[in-house]
């Protein structure tokens, strides 16, 4: 099971970037930086490379993992043609998603609410989200309330918003 931590963003030449820690279940096998500049990611690895069978060329046993295992997940449509996950692009999708919890994070320090596609939220501590919530009902019918929802779920319906 793959996982980051540690991720951290900052303003790049291009935009913005990120690092992060690449986890593979308890183990840390690389820090992956987006530096901002384009192009690919960077994977530093943490155990050194070692020669391939058959050839002068050698390789990480870690990214031989990663990249098998991307091949497993569903291919995509990429312009017409449907083509497999790469490392890249499977890790950040990682971040992305670690990076939109945190997110949801920071929005339910306060009262939040969604109605349609809109996120609303009310300043004062969510510890109160259940004393609120009569008088959001009363004024937004449809409003779903974040703070009383599960993490998991708040997060999804912030996506779909968001």
């Amino acid at each position: 099971m793959y996982t980051v931590k540690s991720v951290k963003t900052f303003h790049g030449h291009d935009g913005y970037g990120w690092e992060c820690n690449l986890y593979n279940g308890k183990q840390k096998i690389a820090t992956v930086v987006e530096d901002g500049y384009g192009g690919e990611l960077k994977f530093y690895w943490t155990k050194a490379t070692v020669p391939t069978a058959n050839t002068t060329r050698s390789t990480n046993v870690d990214k031989l993992e990663l990249e098998s295992f991307c091949k497993t997940l569903p291919k995509w449509d990429c312009i017409g043609k449907m083509i497999h996950t790469d490392k890249e692009i499977f890790v950040d999708s990682l971040v992305q998603a670690k990076l939109t919890e945190g997110d949801v994070k920071k929005l339910l320090k306060k009262v939040a609410y969604i109605e349609g596609k809109d996120i609303f939220t009310i300043n004062c501590p969510s510890s109160l989200a259940e004393h609120y919530t009569p008088s959001i009902v009363r004024r937004h019918p449809t409003a779903v309330i974040l703070n009383t929802l599960p993490f998991d779920k708040a997060v999804e319906l912030y996506k779909k918003v968001a």
